[in-house]
């Protein structure tokens, strides 16, 4: 599934929205925007309900906006969104009606709506705040072998999903995602990109302290980039999340005992990583410190650089073995999330390590990848912690890899693209790592033209 959450403090106060009441100190508040209007309606109600096993308790504040298809199949049938301030036993059927022009879920400006509506309880206010974003993160590239990590149930009719095009043709009824964009609204129609999310986010009036991204493949440095002006720390999986959503009965357990922000995500994150020990073995977990997210996505952008200088320097004969050498580095690598050449993210942690190694590549950009690699690490942009499967390398953060030029092309799809060149368009969603630390993605569609060529 796909779904995100997002804790967030700053020292800056709206003391005229806030009141008068003092927050108690290191208290929390949890806001899990459940966007279940789609085919995770079921499971939406399950995580409403261990979210009430625990609900509201000193020292900690849980509020949830909860999105229903219009024809639930699930539960009690009300369908619309509605905003809940959860209690120990709240169930999913009262609440606050979500005014129509907030209800589309897929709409940055609608989590603005449904944060700034938290950020009002003046009685309730804390120190820090965590926003789950809970739902689908739906990229717009089919995976199609997909289909043979999920149960018949998951999977449901099982649609044929072999070719970009049926996109358009049925709404979506796999988990896939990119960093692209977040959540489906099966009522609209549309997706919520991670542009107009946090676009939204920064007008908010306060910087989070944790997001959690509870979704597929939403683990990348593009989206800590993305968010390091909205939120101190991101939580997320480089992989699939076909084992399922966050546990979070056990994650309000680490909240309802206050402690500082650092100490907080760690806690939420090995808690996180306790429950899927002993039966995940897909899922990758971790956390991201987001005040190295400029340094590290600054770094990447000037090793890209390093890289495509060396092609353009290189005579054709040297230029061409450079690119045979880079594909089969890129070959050599674990895509996410499966082995079809659209699984276009790969290990950044893995990525470099091959490259600080690789004898085709120049010892200045070897040395550039290695202090990458170091700043991955505990004490870097990664926090110590998080959850991999056995025999896997460990979480870390992914980023975008494509094997061929078509699937670098795929992003483009009049919204936003991941070619530098084109940041000066009219794409209303631009990818900040692109258009801001433009190195990498130059490198790549320098690397997947010329291979295209040949």
């Amino acid at each position: 599934m796909r779904i995100i959450s997002v804790l967030g403090a700053s020292l800056c106060w709206l003391t005229a929205a806030w009141g008068q009441a003092a927050p108690v100190t290191n208290s929390w508040t949890v806001m899990v925007y459940m966007s279940g209007k789609n085919n995770l309606q079921c499971q939406a109600l399950v995580d409403f309900a261990a979210l009430a096993n625990v609900g509201s308790v000193k020292g900690a504040q849980v509020f949830v906006e909860l999105g229903r298809p219009m024809s639930p199949s699930c539960g009690k049938k009300w369908s619309g969104v509605r905003r809940f301030h959860i209690l120990p036993g709240t169930t999913p059927y009262g609440g606050t009606a979500v005014p129509s022009r907030d209800a589309d879920m897929s709409q940055g400006r609608s989590v603005e709506a449904f944060v700034r509506w938290v950020l009002a309880q003046r009685t309730r206010r804390t120190d820090h705040y965590i926003l789950v974003m809970w739902g689908h993160a739906l990229g717009l590239k089919f995976q199609p072998t997909l289909l043979d990590a999920l149960s018949p149930s998951t999977a449901e009719a099982a649609p044929d999903l072999s070719s970009l095009e049926k996109l358009t043709m049925l709404p979506p009824k796999i988990p896939l995602g990119d960093f692209r964009s977040l959540g489906y609204d099966e009522t609209t129609g549309n997706f919520l990109h991670v542009r107009d999310l946090t676009d939204h986010l920064a007008k908010v009036g306060r910087k989070l302290d944790l997001i959690i991204l509870d979704s597929c493949l939403m683990g990348t440095l593009e989206n800590a980039y993305a968010f390091k002006d909205v939120t101190s720390y991101l939580a997320a999986s480089e992989t699939l999340t076909v084992s399922g959503t966050w546990d979070y009965t056990e994650v309000l357990k680490v909240v309802t005992n206050p402690s500082d922000v650092s100490s907080m995500v760690s806690g939420i994150l090995g808690r996180e990583a306790g429950s899927r020990a002993g039966y995940d073995t897909r899922t990758m977990i971790s956390a991201a410190d987001l005040s190295h997210a400029d340094e590290v996505a600054a770094m990447v952008s000037d090793l890209g650089s390093r890289l495509q200088q060396q092609m353009e320097k290189a005579d054709p004969a040297s230029a061409k073995r450079f690119v045979d050498a880079m594909l089969k580095l890129r070959g050599s690598l674990n895509p996410f999330a499966s082995s079809s050449p659209n699984a276009a993210t790969v290990d950044l942690g893995a990525l470099v390590r091959k490259i600080a190694s690789s004898t085709d590549v120049q010892a200045t950009t070897r040395d550039v990848a290695s202090r990458i690699d170091q700043r991955l690490r505990p004490g870097g942009l990664m926090l110590p912690g998080g959850y991999g499967p056995p025999r896997s390398a460990g979480p870390g953060t992914a980023i975008f890899f494509p094997t061929t030029l078509d699937d670098f092309r795929a992003i483009d799809d009049g919204v936003e693209s991941y070619d530098p060149g084109k940041c000066d368009q009219a794409h209303p969603y631009k990818i900040a790592f692109v258009c801001e630390k433009p190195g990498w993605a130059a490198f790549l569609n320098d690397l997947l033209t010329r291979a295209s060529l040949r």
